[in-house]
């Protein structure tokens, strides 16, 4: 009996052992241990390489060592045993003071210590990291891995996350420093104002303060997700600069997010190239628009007048609109140059020159809407298109002030210009365009560019031959085909011949009669108006000149 009690418990006992040892493996197997610095002392490092990729166009071999999180790879030409473990150590602990502060978990990361980069300072590409040992020991590669890990769309999510898990504390009072209206525009905390290249120091030093501060108020009101969603700043400026006792409270242009998203690069020829979405702008170094905030409420300004365009292209022409807004995604460049040059656009290289920015959207919509084949006589629509589509952004964001302040302001800018005195058939002409932009302008506090525009093109048809043309008139009075170096020729043989305001009101007819999708498909096509509608341009010239004739030559008439 006691031999089998003694079975029975030593049974029991083997079982429980059994039990314990499998949960004891068991819980060993759900611990996961944090790597070390001793782990990075012993690990092995191998030969590894970086192929060419789409992003970063650079083929070399590295020696490299994996640990946890992370891989690290350093170049052969500068390799040292020594430094990339020592590097393996400092991301180490960078990874682990960013989960500490956010967290959340950083994200599986590889980083290339290269002897150089394409654009001298620290790249991202994906959850890759490209940087010179330099930036390690700086600490400045810091922003980039903060925007691998985490996947940070923005360059002021980096560099606020950064500054406030690594950052010292810098100089900068900033209620004093908003307190200036003049500003404002820094709280965007866009690549331009983080941007020494672009910014002076203490515009630089102002956003990469608010960036900290903007994060901070993040994490402490809300949550790690919540600051990795606000590509905005904008959106958080009202109540952060409430909590900094801001008078008033600060607020941004609506397109902040936009602004917020630019990279910047270096071009030789340049002071710099800033990318953002499919677009990329070329600074030179004789540009017109070189301040931060101008560039900052340009790209602003650019983009909403976009919308209002491919908004126009649905409403009137929705068969088009497909093509606009394909074209509208593809690569586009634009230069901003010597303002005292020449505006155009090469349609075949998605590239513009621009040298004012009020006529940014015309060219967008030669690069949106262009036709495959060029008839001659009908160059006028494409400029005509250009015109229409881009009238009412330019009225919002780039009103010309003497329209609604007068025809009396118009004629002391051209004395101021000129040194010359109106003649008297200048001054009939400008009183009839201004009679029906009166008629034609909407209530409202800007400039109304298309009812300018139209006024003029509809009394220039219809004084031809009856005013002489002089140089009160040179404003809108030079032909396309001037602008295009070619012959001026005849308004009856030539569409050439068309002021761009004719050449708007001659495409607000033939769309009135015929209507607009059939009339740019038609142009798109690279299809006649003969066979297209049946008529000739020169049929088409006088026919809308009879038509305006009719609608306002009584209006006119008492002048």
């Amino acid at each position: 009996m006691k031999a089998r009690l003694r079975f029975c418990l030593s049974f029991f006992l083997a079982i429980l052992l059994v039990v314990l040892l499998c949960g004891c493996a068991g819980t060993e197997g759900r611990i996961e241990t944090d790597p070390t610095t001793e782990d990075i002392s012993s690990q092995e490092i191998l030969e590894g390489r970086h192929r060419r990729e789409d992003d970063y166009m650079a083929d070399f071999q590295t020696h490299m060592l994996s640990v946890g999180p992370f891989t690290l790879h350093m170049e052969n030409r500068i390799y040292e045993e020594t430094a990339l473990r020592e590097a393996a150590k400092m991301l180490l602990s960078d990874l682990s003071a960013l989960e500490k502060t956010t967290g959340e978990k950083p994200e599986a990361v590889t980083v290339y210590l290269v002897g150089s980069t394409p654009y001298g300072s620290p790249q991202v590409v994906g959850s890759q990291v490209f940087c010179c040992l330099e930036d390690f020991e700086s600490g400045t590669y810091r922003e980039a891995l903060a925007g691998a890990v985490y996947a940070l769309p923005c360059v002021w999510q980096r560099v606020g996350l950064t500054e406030f898990v690594f950052g010292e504390e810098k100089d900068i009072d900033l209620k004093d420093y908003y307190a200036d209206s003049a500003h404002a525009l820094t709280a965007s905390c866009s690549a331009m104002h983080l941007s020494p290249v672009l910014s002076d120091a203490e515009t630089v030093l102002a956003a990469r303060q608010t960036s900290k501060s903007l994060t901070a108020f993040i994490l402490e009101s809300d949550d790690f997700s919540a600051f990795r969603e606000a590509t905005d700043p904008g959106s958080f400026l009202p109540t952060w600069s409430n909590s900094m006792e801001i008078s008033p409270a600060l607020s941004l242009p609506v397109r902040s997010a936009d602004a917020a998203e630019l990279t910047l690069g270096m071009k030789t020829g340049t002071v710099c190239v800033l990318r953002v979405k499919n677009f990329t702008v070329e600074i030179s170094k004789d540009s017109w628009l070189l301040d931060p905030d101008g560039l900052y409420s340009w790209f602003c300004s650019f983009f909403d007048g976009m919308d209002m365009v491919l908004e126009q292209i649905a409403a009137e022409a929705p068969s088009t609109l497909a093509i606009a807004e394909q074209r509208y995604t593809e690569p586009v460049t634009i230069v901003f140059d010597d303002p005292y040059g020449y505006t155009y656009t090469y349609p075949n290289q998605n590239k513009i020159i621009l040298t004012k920015d009020n006529a940014i959207w015309h060219e967008m919509v030669h690069l949106l809407l262009e036709e495959t084949v060029v008839i001659e006589e009908q160059v006028w629509l494409e400029e005509a298109l250009a015109e229409h589509f881009s009238y009412a952004a330019q009225t919002r964001y780039a009103p010309t002030r003497y329209y609604s302040e007068g025809f009396d302001a118009y004629l002391q800018f051209f004395e101021e210009v000129s040194g010359k005195e109106a003649e008297a058939d200048d001054l009939l002409f400008h009183q009839q365009v201004w009679k029906l932009y009166q008629e034609f302008r909407t209530e409202t506090d800007n400039d109304d560019t298309e009812a300018y525009c139209r006024a003029y093109g509809i009394v220039s048809l219809l004084s031809e031959g009856q005013l002489k043309r002089t140089q009160v008139r040179m404003l809108y009075d030079k032909s396309i085909a001037f602008k295009r170096g070619q012959p001026e020729g005849s308004k009856k043989t030539s569409g050439s011949a068309l002021t761009y305001p004719e050449a708007a009101v001659m495409f607000e007819y033939l769309s009135e009669r015929y209507g607009m999708d059939a009339v740019i498909e038609a142009f798109l096509n690279g299809n006649s108006l003969k066979k297209t509608i049946g008529s000739s341009y020169s049929e088409v010239y006088q026919a809308g000149i009879d038509y305006y004739a009719q609608q306002y030559a009584a209006l006119l008439s008492a002048d």
